[in-house]
């Protein structure tokens, strides 16, 4: 009996480190966690740090999530509160901010970045909805953002407004009931929808091409949208659908994998985006789950318990990061960084603060000057040192040294 309950364990601690040796549960310090506060409504990681959005704070990590600081655009009036946080390169991202007045009346706006979040400009305002907006990143250029208002039986009237130039300029794109928007470019994608001529909860999926869609809906709701900006998979009843480039399905499968339709136990609509290519992640319950083939194949990689995992995973530097439901939890893959991506940490300016020249601390074939606008104020080329800076205007900017092995990011202040 002791013999086989000690083959048990051991056959146990085989298993569970043939997994779980990549992957750490790290908690993060500083100002991550408050007493008593809203939990995080946004979190996103770029290749110059990870963001976590508070109702009225914004924090940024540089160290892959280990350590926290307060970052601008502090909101320290009770009637404002963020709703979301999107980046689209290191540079360029968005923050919605919702505000409610004492009279009850609804504003939600939209700020824009170009400096990595260090100064927010506005970019779009909306007086007419009653929910906060709610981002949907397509590529480094366009963004949905699906704002709406309440009708009856606490649905929403969602509208889909729609960005190309990262964040800056917003134009409507489509309305319907309760939607979610899912695409493949900036006139081709999928919607889900509920339909009210359908009963109760009758959710339904269309094609949307330029900015018509079946109000009927093509496909009841799958059980899982697997998607990448080329390759795009249904899963519904054991059967994967698979689609061509135009969003016509052009093949179909039998679909029993273990890991995904049935031990997932999935109700209603899930999506996974594979934001590297046919390689990526996805997270159920405590698991997070593996796939190098687009999805057709997966496997259990590591097992969280007792921490329940978001379904967003982003691939930085630091490695593979993705947060749990807790607010200072986060679980961390270091041994898959890309040396291709910037790191940080080892590139310094100085001096700095400058007001004549400054030089970069590696070695770079390209040195750009980006100002606070995003745009490109110097640009050289085998030079990384003595960088004359005179003409530039007094503030902050950003620099990019490109390298044999990498591009790095830092920033500097001209005085």
């Amino acid at each position: 009996m002791k013999t086989g309950m000690m083959f048990f364990i051991l056959c146990w601690l085989i298993a569970s480190s043939a997994y779980s040796q990549d992957w750490k549960i790290i908690r993060g310090s500083g100002e991550i966690k408050r007493e008593g506060e809203e939990s995080i409504v946004g979190f996103v990681c770029t290749n110059i740090g990870c963001y976590t959005l508070f109702s009225n704070r914004l924090m940024v990590s540089k160290d892959g999530c280990r350590t926290w600081i307060r970052y601008s655009l502090d909101i320290s009036y009770s009637e404002y509160s963020f709703s979301d946080i999107e980046f689209f390169d290191d540079l360029h991202g968005i923050i919605s901010v919702r505000q409610i007045h004492s009279h009850g009346k609804n504003k939600k706006y939209i700020y824009h970045t170009t400096d990595a979040g260090m100064t927010w400009n506005m970019a779009f305002v909306d007086s007419v909805s009653d929910v906060g907006i709610k981002f949907f990143r397509l590529n480094d250029h366009v963004v949905f953002a699906r704002t709406g208002f309440l009708v009856n039986s606490g649905r929403t009237h969602d509208i889909v407004y729609k960005s190309t130039d990262k964040g800056k300029n917003w134009e409507k794109f489509i309305e319907s009931l309760s939607c979610i928007p899912y695409f493949m470019n900036d006139s081709l994608g999928v919607l889900r929808f509920i339909n009210p001529s359908l009963p109760v909860r009758s959710i339904r999926v269309s094609i949307v091409r330029g900015n018509s869609y079946n109000p009927n809906g093509d496909y009841n709701v799958p059980d899982i949208l697997i998607y990448n900006t080329k390759n795009w998979k249904m899963i519904a009843q054991n059967t994967m659908y698979i689609f061509d480039e135009q969003l016509y399905i052009k093949d179909s499968i039998p679909f029993t994998s273990p890991i995904i339709g049935n031990d997932f136990s999935f109700k209603g609509w899930n999506s996974i985006r594979l934001n590297n290519g046919d390689y990526g992640h996805t997270a159920y319950g405590e698991q997070i789950y593996e796939t190098s083939d687009g999805g057709l194949t997966w496997k259990q990689v590591f097992d969280a318990a007792p921490h329940r995992i978001l379904p967003d995973f982003f691939y930085t530097p630091w490695g593979i990061i993705v947060k749990s439901f807790e607010d200072d939890i986060f679980i961390v893959n270091d041994t898959k960084r890309n040396p291709t991506l910037i790191n940080t940490e080892q590139l310094d300016i100085y001096p700095n603060p400058s007001s004549s020249a400054i030089s970069v601390t590696i070695p770079s074939v390209e040195v750009v000057i980006y100002s606070t606008l995003g745009e490109a104020v110097i640009r050289v080329q085998d030079k990384y040192e003595n960088i004359d800076i005179q003409n530039l205007s007094t503030g902050y900017y950003i620099v990019k040294a490109v390298t044999p092995i990498g591009v790095y990011y830092s920033s500097f202040v001209k005085e």
